[in-house]
């Protein structure tokens, strides 16, 4: 049996979706090995190499519009973690429509525990940072809500799939920002 206390090394694939933290995700995921690509290099990519693949923030390219990563989500049988902007992307890819916030969400916030799940380690919320301008509210059948904050979902999870999203930065650092803690868990649950 597997120890589920110890992160394994992984082949991680980090396509660059115009990020302005790359600094942070490599921080983040400092235990793998990492391969950083620009979103605009997908074609040119052998996914085989990987175990992971993370979407990261960035840009403010419509979703609908980035049609490699799009294709992606749906063919890869390789687990899939989305954030912020790759959350947006997951979303989009299973029929969810982005909703615009009134303002901009820039800083801390609390998400609640909406599905229980291992990656929670039975704690109920969490401190995350955030930084994005669009929400998630209405899910389709095929996504399951399992973290939200007063501006909708935060995390999700693709029935079926190893693929998951988290609205809000895991990368930021933050000694309040618990998001690296999900993160981390995540990677063991799938691993």
């Amino acid at each position: 049996m597997k120890e589920r206390n110890i992160l394994p090394k992984l082949k991680v694939l980090l396509i660059d979706n115009g990020s302005d933290a790359l600094g942070d995700y490599l921080t983040l995921l400092n235990n793998h090995k990492i391969k950083t690509i620009s979103f605009q290099d997908i074609e040119t990519c052998d996914f085989s190499n990987y175990q992971l693949i993370v979407l990261s923030d960035g840009h403010s390219i419509n979703v609908s519009k980035n049609i490699d990563e799009l294709k992606i989500i749906h063919k890869t049988s390789i687990p899939v973690i989305g954030i912020c902007y790759g959350f947006q992307l997951l979303c989009h890819a299973y029929g969810t429509k982005l909703v615009e916030l009134p303002k901009r969400r820039k800083g801390l916030i609390k998400i609640i525990v909406e599905t229980k799940h291992l990656i929670f380690q039975n704690q109920n919320d969490y401190i995350v940072s955030e930084k994005h301008r669009f929400g998630v509210n209405n899910l389709p059948e095929t996504l399951v809500c399992l973290a939200h904050s007063v501006d909708g979902c935060e995390i999700i999870q693709v029935y079926g799939k190893k693929q998951f999203g988290l609205q809000f930065h895991p990368e930021n650092i933050n000694p309040q920002n618990e998001g690296a803690k999900i993160f981390n868990n995540l990677i063991k649950f799938i691993f």
